[in-house]
């Protein structure tokens, strides 16, 4: 009987990953369109009737090189997207294409396109107007990056099996973010390879997953475990160094764990459910759980864990009778074996959002019991004096659809972000539930036509500064104030008065960077902004928000000397022409 090694199955799982790829690799794609130049340097003698001929070369952008196999397609034509092979040379040519605005897209395993590297815009080289002939084309394709390396011990030994991540820095709505992009297991050899990297910032981790990297040390009683370990040779996500990947670059980092020892944590939950299963969690402090076994006996509310050394939180969450979560946070510092760690849940993990409506006497909305406030239907809502001149209060009581949405977003730097939503309870309140301790942005999204006046937790402004929650702290509710008295702005985007599309961002002078409006302009440059609250502005229109981390007053301050500024009155239709900025130019 012929015996298979471990590696010839390796080898023949990578060829059917592979196989699985090429499979994966014809389907049809089409995209948006907008003309922006003719072809240049194009015979214009075929008749129109029969159509034109439109090629090229595919290239690899950083060597120059032409790419052989590389699919072409031109989208945005009637019937099924025409496709081709480049040849040796990388060329590629298409034959009676009518006269049409499309689109070309070209793709080989281990590049990118345009379109992948920037999903959020049309790449304008890539479209084209046919009216004529055309064969100088050229399409580029972007190698992708690769990290590779070696898991080992201090000692050299290789570690087999061993989870190697890479998590690369990105900007979503104006905010850094860490977001994984990669992960592989190393080999016999301690071996490993992670492709498909775009250009960017990337920071690396090679460590067990549950259950694997514990072990019996000769000549010790206590086991050892290999730790997670962040690049070049780190614990904490902190103090880890990114790297930086550029497209077509290989890049070696090897990674040299050493075994902690194992300490057992033991302890009581008191104050939960009767009867309730869920245990104890341990987590990093980069914000990840740690697979680490734990005992929990819900009669008796005992609980035994066994930790490597270093620094957690220690997480609970049980439901309670109504559905709600009670929980607590304790954070812990673990070098020695533990007893008697105490877990108390209190009260159930609920922020309430209390809102009002202060609308003013011109408005016109439906009485109570009808529809307002942009699909809200109130089963019963009470009105209070005492509200500014002009206007009446409404307090929010029992809603069946929330009236404004409230995120709790976090601005740590962490691998893991947290975001929390307000949702009405089983009471019918409304409120945040479920939190983690941790520095958040309160995120507001009121219903048409109301406007967030102001909003608060205690003594803190959520409209200036961010709200802090510390372990096994419970914050002042969320009071949120909305008015209905919001001014318009209309206006276009110009660049040496030619109108063009962009994006328009909002920037209030009186509150923090969270609460920039972002606008995308029509694409002949107009925009439009709805309930606006009154105050003063500035607005900054930028040729693209991609990578563009305008939350951060440090990042956005060079660009405000060229920003427009505004001041709003209640109710006011007001217009603006902006010069649009390049962005990092």
């Amino acid at each position: 009987m012929m015996s298979v090694s471990r590696r010839d199955r390796r080898a023949t799982s990578r060829f059917a990953c592979a196989l699985l790829v090429l499979a994966l690799y014809f389907p049809v794609l089409c995209f948006p369109t907008r003309t922006i130049a003719q072809a240049q340097g194009a015979d214009t003698t075929a008749p129109a009737g029969e159509g034109y001929t439109v090629g090229g070369t595919v290239i690899n952008s950083v060597t120059g090189e032409p790419i052989r196999k590389a699919l072409v397609q031109i989208s945005n034509l009637p019937g099924t997207p025409p496709a081709m092979l480049t040849n040796s040379e990388g060329r590629f040519q298409f034959e009676h294409v009518p006269v049409a605005d499309v689109f070309l897209m070209a793709r080989k395993p281990g590049f990118f396109n345009e379109q992948e590297l920037h999903p959020d815009s049309v790449p304008q080289t890539l479209v084209l107007h046919v009216d004529r002939n055309t064969s100088d084309l050229v399409i580029k394709l972007f190698p992708e990056g690769i990290i590779f390396g070696r898991v080992g011990t201090v000692k050299g030994d290789p570690l087999e099996d061993t989870p190697v991540r890479a998590f690369q820095q990105r900007v979503m709505d104006g905010r850094k973010r860490w977001v994984q992009t990669g992960q592989v297991m190393s080999d016999e050899d301690g071996q490993f390879r992670i492709g498909g990297l775009q250009s960017g910032q990337y920071v690396l981790s090679a460590g067990p997953t549950f259950g694997i990297g514990r072990m019996r040390v000769r000549g010790k009683a206590r086991q050892e475990q290999i730790v997670t370990s962040y690049y070049p040779g780190v614990a904490d996500f902190e103090a880890s160094t990114p790297v930086s990947v550029a497209s077509g670059q290989q890049l070696q980092a090897d990674f040299f764990l050493k075994p902690e020892p194992v300490f057992k944590v033991s302890g009581t939950v008191s104050g939960g459910v009767a009867g309730a299963t869920a245990s104890p969690q341990f987590m990093t402090r980069s914000g990840e759980g740690l697979p680490a076994p734990v005992s929990f006996d819900p009669q008796t509310g005992k609980f035994d864990a066994e930790v490597p050394a270093g620094t957690y939180l220690i997480i609970l969450r049980q439901p309670d009778a109504p559905g709600n979560q009670l929980g607590t946070d304790v954070p812990i510092t673990v070098n020695s074996d533990m007893a008697n760690v105490a877990l108390g849940l209190g009260g159930p993990l609920l922020v309430p959002v209390q809102v009002e409506y202060r609308e003013t006497e011109t408005s016109s909305h439906p009485e109570n019991g009808e529809e307002v406030a942009g699909n809200v239907q109130p089963n019963r809502m009470e009105f209070f004096s005492g509200g500014a001149s002009g206007s009446r209060v409404l307090r929010h009581q029992r809603f069946r659809i929330n009236p404004v949405q409230v995120r709790l977003i976090s601005t740590e730097n962490r691998l893991q972000r947290e975001e929390f939503q307000a949702d009405s309870t089983v009471q019918g309140s409304f409120a945040i539930r479920n939190f983690t301790p941790g520095k958040y942005t309160v995120d507001l999204q009121p219903n048409s036509p109301w406007y967030v006046q102001s909003a608060k937790s205690g003594s803190v402004d959520l409209l200036r500064e961010d709200l802090v929650i510390g372990p096994g702290r419970r914050p002042d509710p969320i009071e949120i104030v909305l008015r209905d008295d919001g001014a318009n702005l209309a206006g276009s985007i110009h660049v040496e008065g030619i109108a063009t599309p962009g994006a328009v961002l909002l920037i209030p002078e009186q509150a923090g960077p969270s609460q920039i409006r972002v606008v995308q302009a029509a694409p002949g440059g107009d925009f439009l902004v709805d309930r606006v609250p009154p105050g003063d502005y500035k607005l900054l229109s930028v040729d693209t928000l991609e990578g563009f981390e305008f939350r951060n007053a440090e990042v956005l301050a060079p660009y405000l000397s060229k920003a427009t500024r505004v001041s709003l009155q209640p109710r006011q239709q007001a217009s603006v022409t902006l010069e649009r900025v390049s962005v990092g130019k």
